[in-house]
């Protein structure tokens, strides 16, 4: 099985659904049509090509570089040509990774807001106070490494995914991504809550990616560990 099975085609399907959902939401930002306008949970900044340039720029990038680290972990995990998986297995593998994923962000998002990493890691993404769908991957290269890259890669080399499953998965993950930044109500609040996150870029602490994470670790009435009253105390 090659590197381009593995890794190179997943990774072109993630940067293909970004890049095509991202351009979808941003000609909608740019005419603002009547039904999208409606949705917006506030004013967004003005589209300019300056902005464009310096953010895509910026995001192709970092995609690079996780292309780049994504094929040399990915080299040093391929084995045998793996069957494609019984539906089952392919839904617990997609659970397994979203689960995983949920998990990931919200730690090290939330640890990235630590004052000691949050100028040096998070601090660029947050330049955006009301974000757009084109800023979903405007961060710094460390962002990139450690917060991003392992929701697209640690579980998929864990359980040696299919590439055709870890092409639907990155698929998945980037529109999430895309639609969480996009500052608009499009789809059901039980599916995905733009609201939650365009909070936390607004505040810069609170809402790090999960509610149900958010709540069992920072609600005021949950009893927290120690490690978690001392990352709180320095990020709020």
């Amino acid at each position: 099985m090659s590197l381009f099975e593995y890794w190179i085609l997943p990774s072109c399907f993630f940067v293909g659904t970004y890049l095509l959902a991202s351009h979808i939401f941003l000609l909608f930002d740019i005419y603002q049509p009547a039904w999208y306008k409606s949705r917006e949970i506030s004013p967004r900044p003005k589209i300019t090509m300056q902005l464009y340039t310096k953010v895509m720029s910026k995001t192709l990038l970092n995609f690079l570089i996780s292309f780049i680290l994504g094929a040399v972990l990915w080299s040093l995990r391929i084995t045998k040509k793996p069957e494609l998986p019984s539906l089952s297995t392919a839904l617990f593998q997609f659970v397994v990774c979203y689960l995983f994923a949920e998990l990931a962000f919200w730690t090290t998002h939330f640890v990235a807001h630590h004052p000691i990493l949050y100028k040096r890691v998070h601090a660029l993404h947050h330049a955006f106070p009301r974000p757009i769908a084109i800023v979903s991957s405007y961060c710094s290269e460390w962002e990139m490494i450690i917060v991003n890259l392992p929701l697209a890669i640690l579980m998929p080399i864990v359980l040696q995914m299919h590439p055709l499953l870890n092409s639907l998965w990155n698929c998945g993950l980037a529109f999430l991504i895309v639609m969480k930044h996009c500052g608009h109500h499009i789809v059901p609040k039980w599916f995905l809550d733009s609201e939650h996150h365009d909070e936390h870029h607004l505040h810069s602490k609170g809402n790090y990616g999960s509610p149900v994470l958010d709540n069992f670790f920072l609600g005021e009435n949950k009893e927290k560990t120690f490690i978690s009253k001392r990352i709180i105390k320095a990020n709020l």
